[in-house]
């Protein structure tokens, strides 16, 4: 809705918007229906988190000679 600039919500979206619990989704606007769902969504998600892997050194052996540039 939100993408397409309504400014309305239907009957049919208003009725399964008061079975979630939303009272009066005629009288919000629709942006802050979106938070709404969203906020009785977010117990729902899932959180991944990302392991960020650690570069590996290479071994020096500390007996070699440096090599020229």
């Amino acid at each position: 809705m939100n993408l397409h600039d309504r400014t309305e919500i239907s009957d049919n979206l208003a009725e399964r918007l008061i079975m979630l619990g939303i009272e009066h989704p005629h009288n919000i606007a629709v942006p802050q229906l979106i938070e709404k769902v969203w906020a009785m969504q977010q117990p729902y998600l899932i959180t991944i988190v990302v392991e960020r892997r650690r570069r590996r050194r290479r071994r020096v052996d500390p007996n070699a000679a440096p090599t020229p540039a």
